[in-house]
């Protein structure tokens, strides 16, 4: 085991089994870190973070070139993923291979978020049918 300490803190540790103890930021190609983590993936503005401040988050972003960030879950290891969340440009967040589900909420599509106060808690369905209307809780196309 490797320890290291500060005026009698303890900083860092390596245990013997390759786990690796921090009592501050840890930052992978990049010194320091911001974040609780930071690995740079690519150029200075490529990287994945763990936000350290009051709003706790995870970062993704492809910042030197275009790109198109993504989170896959899976859960088994049959394919790739069996959901994707990717940001396809700047205003656009896909979902591939999965359904997206509201439980136990209401489903707002408006341009602010003051615009969805008062939206009626519904379902919608649509089948090859396009919605288009400012409250459509209780509209059932078919």
């Amino acid at each position: 085991m490797i320890n290291v300490a500060d005026a009698g803190a303890e900083r860092f540790k390596v245990f013997g089994n390759g786990s690796v103890y921090s009592a501050g930021t840890v930052g992978i190609g990049v010194a320091p870190s911001v974040n609780k983590l930071t690995i740079l993936t690519g150029g200075a503005d490529d990287f994945f973070s763990v936000n350290a401040d009051a709003n706790t988050g995870v970062e993704m972003r492809s910042g030197t070139a275009a790109g198109s960030p993504f989170i896959d879950f899976s859960n088994d290891n049959a394919i790739d993923y069996d959901a994707r969340l990717q940001l396809t440009g700047n205003d656009t967040l896909d979902v591939y291979g999965a359904s997206l589900r509201v439980l136990a909420s209401s489903l707002c599509v408006k341009s602010t978020v003051a615009a969805c106060a008062g939206s009626t808690a519904g379902t919608i369905y649509a089948t090859n049918t396009a919605v288009q209307a400012a409250d459509v809780a209780e509209l059932y196309p078919s």
